[in-house]
C-alpha cells in the first residue's frame, strides 16, 4: 500500500510539473505570436505609409493614370472593360480614352479618346484617401469637370460631368505614369 502511495504521488508531481512547463510554453509561445502580430502590423503600416506618399507624390505632380476595370455612365448602368480605358493627367494634359476590342470607334480601339488641357487643379488631402477636383477644356466636349477620389490603397474612382448633364465614371486602380500599362489611341480632335 504504501508503495502504491509513493508511486501515485510521484505521478501527480510529474503532472504538476508537466503542467508547470507547459504553462510556461505556452506563455512564451503566446509573447512570441503577440511579437510577430506586432511586427507585422508595423511592416504593413510601413508599407501603406509608403504607399500614401507614393500615390500624393504623383498627384500633386500631376502624373498619373486612372486605368478602369469598370465604366458607369449616367444612368448608372455598369459595364466591365478591359485595358486602354484610362484617365490620364500628364502635367496641363488630360487624356480620357474608351476602348472595346472587337468594335469600331473613332480612335482605332473601339470607343474614343479625348485630349484637353487643365484649366484648374485642386487637391484635398483626408485620412484615408486625396481627392481631385480638376476643369477641362476640350474641342470635343468643352468645357467638363473631373472628380476624382483616390484611395491609398491604390484604388480610385473618376468621374467626368460635362455641361450638358452627362457623365461618365470609370473605376479602377491608379498607377504613376511611369509606371502606367495603357495604349493611346487616336484622338477625336
Amino acid at each position: 500500500m504504501k508503495y502504491i502511495m509513493i508511486t501515485l504521488m510521484a505521478f501527480v508531481m510529474m503532472i504538476g510539473i508537466d503542467a508547470d512547463v507547459m504553462a510556461q510554453t505556452k506563455k512564451e509561445l503566446r509573447a512570441q505570436r503577440k511579437q510577430e502580430k506586432k511586427e507585422r502590423k508595423m511592416k504593413e503600416q510601413a508599407e501603406k505609409e509608403k504607399t500614401k506618399q507614393a500615390i500624393l507624390d504623383f498627384v500633386k505632380e500631376k502624373s498619373f493614370v486612372l486605368e478602369a476595370d469598370l465604366l458607369m455612365d449616367d444612368r448608372m448602368n455598369s459595364y466591365n472593360v478591359g485595358n486602354n480605358n484610362f484617365l490620364m493627367f500628364n502635367n496641363d494634359e488630360i487624356i480620357i480614352q474608351t476602348s472595346s476590342p472587337g468594335n469600331m470607334g473613332f480612335n482605332g480601339l473601339g470607343g474614343i479618346t479625348i485630349e484637353g488641357s487643365l484649366t484648374d487643379f485642386e487637391v484635398r488631402e483626408s485620412k484615408n484617401s486625396v481627392s481631385v477636383t480638376a476643369q477641362l477644356t476640350s474641342s470635343a466636349i468643352g468645357h467638363s469637370t473631373v472628380i476624382l477620389n483616390i484611395g491609398f490603397d491604390g484604388s480610385a474612382r473618376g468621374t467626368i460631368k460635362d455641361n450638358w448633364g452627362h457623365q461618365l465614371t470609370l473605376s479602377g486602380p491608379i498607377n504613376g505614369l511611369a509606371n502606367s500599362n495603357v495604349f493611346k489611341g487616336q484622338s477625336v480632335m
